[in-house]
């Protein structure tokens, strides 16, 4: 079994059993398919040119949930965990979640209450759902920032372990060759106490291309959202009383994209007036990369209108090509609606010559406890 919670054997053994669920749905679903089709999306891009590897290690995964030893897992592992449940998570329906999880949840306290801690027992009755047994696996996804982190480390290697508290000796399958290489060699540098000591020194991130610049402003938005969905943060987005206004919700982006990218030399300006309207964040590298964010909360009855024209309007007139379209979704009739504005980006960037990319920020309410549901309207069923 993966060992997920300090070696408590009650707990793997649950969340085992529920990986164990959506581990053989994966696969029954993947293996109707090509391979490009559904198992490639659980392994990182330079891995999916070899497919025998993949299968390989997603069937040794497999069999680590499977076994009853503690298995300490690799960054790889959790990364094709996470892409697994979070490919599961978009492909189960409710009605089938909430069944899995009511019959998992029943069977194991049925056999294993009495040797549960009133810890234990209100711990394994709080995982009712996918994004929370993300949320309670992986107390962070640096493995989904390789890339970020590696940036850092090029630009600072001396000193990136001190700043980030991370290792990247453990994140070296989750690199392409030529980024391991590159990696190698700096490190080769560092212990040999022969790096550039203008490099070890610097303050702050460069960039070495514009799609560099890019990817960390995608990076951001995937994190935001990350913890938005899996850490419960939602709960301050859309609170029991209300929602957060587009105003106050702006506020607390702002916050974030200030902290997040603190270690790079970007300049974040809110609200900045662009002549025909103001929007919401202006990202500059210096005059060479540059980023436009708008946020948008789902009760704006103007959805449509912003990506079709005011972010398009707002790039012309600040002269940036690369902008972010980004959605809080507190309602379902929304977030349904994600493949029309994936779409819809797709068509304006060709229609205006630039790129904008289209985020959804899962701010839904999670759905009751199957327990807790006590008539046909809380199963949130159609």
């Amino acid at each position: 079994m993966i060992n997920v919670y300090e070696d408590q054997l009650n707990i793997n053994q649950y969340v085992n059993n529920v990986l164990k669920q959506f581990f053989e749905m994966f696969i029954e679903f993947a293996n109707n398919l090509e391979f490009e089709d559904i198992y490639a999306e659980a392994f990182p891009q330079h891995l999916r040119r070899d497919p025998e590897f993949c299968l390989e290690r997603l069937e040794q995964l497999n069999g680590y949930i499977l076994d009853d030893f503690f298995h300490n897992i690799l960054p790889l592992d959790e990364y094709i965990i996470y892409h697994v449940l979070v490919f599961m998570d978009e492909a189960t329906d409710l009605e089938e979640e909430i069944d899995i999880f009511t019959h998992e949840k029943d069977a194991f306290l049925a056999k294993n209450k009495k040797y549960l801690s009133e810890e234990q027992n209100d711990l394994i009755n709080g995982l009712d759902n996918i994004n929370d047994i993300i949320g309670f696996i992986f107390d962070d996804v640096d493995f989904l920032d390789v890339g970020l982190l590696f940036q850092h480390y090029v630009n600072n290697p001396v000193n990136f372990e001190k700043f980030f508290h991370v290792n990247l000796d453990f994140y070296v399958e989750l690199m392409p060759n030529d980024i391991r290489e590159k990696y190698s060699e700096i490190k080769n540098k560092v212990e040999d106490k022969s790096v550039d000591k203008i490099s070890s020194n610097l303050e702050y991130a460069n960039f070495d291309s514009k799609e560099e610049f890019i990817e960390v402003i995608r990076g951001t938005m995937n994190k935001f959202s990350f913890y938005v969905k899996h850490k419960k943060l939602y709960k301050l987005i859309n609170g029991s009383e209300k929602s957060l206004s587009e105003k106050e919700f702006q506020i607390l982006c702002g916050f974030y994209l200030e902290i997040y990218l603190k270690g790079f030399d970007l300049d974040i300006s809110p609200e900045v007036d662009t002549g025909r309207g103001s929007l919401d964040f202006k990202i500059s590298c210096g005059k060479k990369y540059k980023a436009v964010i708008e946020f948008k909360m789902d009760t704006n009855s103007n959805l449509n209108k912003g990506i079709e024209y005011q972010l398009p309007l707002y790039q012309h007139v600040t002269e940036v090509d690369y902008g972010v379209y980004a959605i809080v979704c507190i309602e379902d009739n929304s977030y349904n609606k994600n493949d029309y504005f994936r779409e819809k980006a797709t068509e304006i960037s060709n229609k205006y010559g630039v790129l904008i990319e289209y985020f959804c920020i899962d701010a839904r309410k999670n759905k009751e406890s199957a327990s807790k549901i006590k008539s046909d309207d809380e199963m949130l069923i159609d």
